[in-house]
């Protein structure tokens, strides 16, 4: 890898993002997901003349120029530039954007080449592995972005099958839990109920085949077909389904009895919401409900939790109503 070193003072910066020049969002980067609170300690990081960590920027063949790491930084400085929305009512803003702000320097790492078998993905990954930088479907995201694992989790979380039910807060989707979960999914489907994420992780060593890609999604639109009747009933969102763990345990219980109908399986997740409310881990509920409540929260994740839950709803009656 060739690079050189800069100081950039952030109106050039700012300068390249406006002209079109600077991407801020390359396919492999996370989301915007710095808290309003985040960015205001940037800010206050810069008033007070401290200095930012470096920023990674690459040079692409075509003269644009890409943001490596520093995406969060950017786009907090330009949010203050451009709005109030970051603004402390006790200082001069204006007289602070207009003279230090955009003065201020900033250390900047450009990318100028790679060489063989280098890939700036792998690079991201690398600057982000320490610290309190990606989460895991952020890294996975960077390491993994070719792999046909990804492009089948990927296309799955952006469906209509999955957005339509609303199961994500804004703030998980930004840092990728949509996808998170449906890559368990999808190693549930192919393998059945196993230990937290190991799984994935293995099935992300190996990869897998387009053909059973094709497979895999083929079983999950079937499952999200008999949901999305479920929906209908009553909405995903306002169950206790729509956590991850019980979602996880539903496609469970789907894929576990795959020969009843329809209509049996409507009547059932019916039932379901019937004793939504009671599922809660107190003693004064029934003995299966607060079995099954604290096996959301207790290894919620572990593979005998998992099984205990589809257990609980296998046998106790309710695949038999």
């Amino acid at each position: 890898m060739k690079y050189q070193i800069e100081n950039w003072p952030i109106s050039l910066l700012m300068e390249k993002y406006e002209k079109g020049i600077l991407n801020l969002s390359p396919i492999y980067q996370r989301n915007a997901i710095w808290s309003k609170k985040a960015q205001l300690l940037l800010i206050d990081s810069i008033k007070n003349g401290f200095p930012l960590p470096t920023f990674f920027i690459r040079i692409l063949d075509n003269g644009k120029i890409e943001m490596v790491d520093g995406q969060q930084r950017s786009r907090a400085i330009l949010r203050y530039y451009r709005t109030n929305e970051l603004d402390d009512s006790s200082s001069n803003n204006e007289e602070f954007k207009s003279q230090e702000l955009i003065n201020y320097i900033l250390n900047v790492t450009i990318i100028t080449q790679l060489q063989d078998k280098e890939n700036i993905e792998d690079f991201y990954y690398r600057v982000n592995s320490t610290g309190l930088h990606l989460n895991r479907p952020e890294k996975i995201k960077a390491r993994n972005l070719r792999s046909n694992l990804f492009a089948l989790a990927d296309k799955i979380a952006t469906s209509d099958y999955i957005t339509e039910l609303e199961l994500f807060s804004d703030s998980s989707l930004r840092r990728m839990l949509d996808r998170d979960l449906i890559e368990e999914i999808i190693a549930l489907i192919k393998y059945g109920i196993t230990e937290k994420k190991k799984q994935v992780d293995s099935l992300y060593d190996v990869d897998i085949t387009g053909d059973d890609a094709k497979d895999i999604e083929k079983q999950f639109i079937h499952y999200m077909e008999i949901i999305r009747k479920f929906n209908k009933i009553k909405p995903i969102k306002d169950t206790r389904y729509r956590q991850r763990n019980d979602f996880y345990t539903l496609i469970s219980f789907l894929r576990a009895n795959s020969e009843l109908t329809d209509k049996i399986l409507e009547q059932l997740y019916v039932l379901l919401v019937v004793i939504d409310k009671e599922i809660r881990p107190s003693k004064f509920t029934a003995s299966p409900f607060s079995e099954y409540a604290q096996h959301c929260v207790s290894q919620s994740n572990s593979e005998s939790a998992r099984k205990e839950r589809l257990h609980i709803l296998t046998d106790h009656g309710f695949s038999r109503q």
